[in-house]
């Protein structure tokens, strides 16, 4: 790959990568390497994806680089430290309760619902960016948002 047009590639997408991956982390340090990892894969492709499939193609390697993440953390817990204040999220994520129900869904039920409440974007661009039908995606939205409501009412947290 060129390395001016792999330059502007990382400038026109790297904040919207680190903000996914933050909001799945809910750490800055870890958001700043998941970021770099998505960027050097984008690096080393054999073919890099058309400029109309970039930004889909690089959540998709976003949200499984943070699966990876969540698998390996889960395998090194030794002492659990107080985790680091979500970056760039609206307060009604930094609730405890509210972030880890989020938490605990699947990653593509995860990304949904970054990329329409965090993002606020239209379901119709959430599904090119998930690569998902409408009605696919409206499902995958309303399936976790369901899951967020009955766990955050049997936690007491509604």
């Amino acid at each position: 790959m060129e390395p001016g047009k792999f330059e502007d590639m990382y400038r026109e997408h790297c904040d919207r990568v680190y903000r996914y991956c933050a909001f799945r982390t809910n750490s800055a340090a870890d958001a700043e390497d998941l970021t770099a990892d998505v960027f050097v894969a984008l690096m080393n492709a054999r073919r890099p994806p058309r400029p109309d499939y970039l930004l889909p193609w690089l959540y998709r390697v976003a949200q499984r680089k943070c699966a990876t993440h969540h698998r390996r953390a889960l395998r090194n817990v030794l002492v659990a430290d107080v985790p680091d204040s979500p970056v760039d999220s609206p307060a009604c994520w930094r609730d405890s309760a509210a972030w880890q129900a989020t938490a605990r869904l699947p990653g593509a039920q995860q990304l949904i619902i970054y990329l329409r409440v965090i993002e606020g974007r239209a379901f119709e661009e959430v599904s090119k960016l998930v690569g998902k039908r409408p009605g696919a995606t409206k499902m995958l939205y309303y399936r976790a948002m369901e899951s967020l409501r009955v766990s955050l009412s049997e936690e007491g947290a509604s």
